[in-house]
């Protein structure tokens, strides 16, 4: 299957189709690391996706397959997928191409931009400066979790009033700017990391749910792996 736009979808597993979305992506103990499934890392430069060997779908039978779809800019744009699938009998046609083309259509929500400078009392501490707007015209919206890709960073609140704890609901049109820290956990020297008091998540909702999103998980490490493609691309 060959997508135009792998920054949006991305095929999942078969077992995909028995979770129960968002609550699958809930966190329940620390992850030890970010996995990105080995079909993203090898399909992300050719925007390819090769089903599982032993496929095959009967005469009048339906064949269900999961995708997972992020809205990763606003816009309108043109999605494309093609897919190539053989006849197991022999026929003068052995292969078939499928190609289906949607309009979709991304309204804009929150607009995040971030600035980060080194701290001046502690090495491998970053202070964060996280500008956020809220585009659309009349909805608001409450920030519930903060957290890092992986296990080198750990992030924190900061004492002062600007501090991203206070963030409560960004209302529509509006902007706010907050600060957090994060702490590079692959040095010796973090004394956070050797006893756990830091970790890769902060619960935002005072007095709401506690749940956490494991960003560890697919498919939400896929899309930050496709996304780290993409500005790799965009750096050259």
């Amino acid at each position: 299957m060959k997508i135009s736009h792998p920054r949006f979808v991305i095929p999942g597993d078969s077992s995909d189709l028995d979770l129960e979305f968002p609550q699958c992506l809930r966190k329940h103990v620390q992850s030890d690391s970010n996995t990105v499934s080995e079909g993203t890392k090898e399909n992300v430069k050719g925007s390819l996706f090769a089903f599982p060997q032993g496929i095959k779908i009967q005469g009048g039978t339906t064949f269900s397959w999961p995708l997972w779809f992020h809205a990763a800019t606003p816009g309108n744009f043109s999605l494309y997928l093609s897919l190539y699938y053989e006849m197991e009998s022999t026929t003068d046609i052995p292969y078939r191409t499928l190609r289906m083309h949607y309009n979709v259509e991304v309204l804009p929500s929150l607009d995040v931009s971030f600035a980060i400078s080194m701290c001046s009392s502690r090495l491998q501490e970053y202070i964060v400066r996280m500008d956020v707007i809220n585009k659309t015209p009349s909805d608001s919206f409450a920030l519930n979790q903060l957290s890092c890709v992986g296990t080198k960073w750990a992030v924190s609140t900061l004492p002062s009033r600007d501090s991203i704890s206070f963030v409560e609901t960004i209302p529509a049109n509006q902007a706010v700017s907050c600060f957090f820290k994060i702490k590079d956990l692959s040095t010796s020297s973090c004394i956070e990391a050797a006893d756990g008091s830091c970790g890769s998540d902060i619960v935002l909702s005072p007095g709401g749910s506690t749940d956490v999103f494991d960003v560890s998980r697919t498919p939400i490490t896929d899309f930050h792996y496709q996304e780290r493609h993409q500005q790799g691309k965009l750096a050259k």
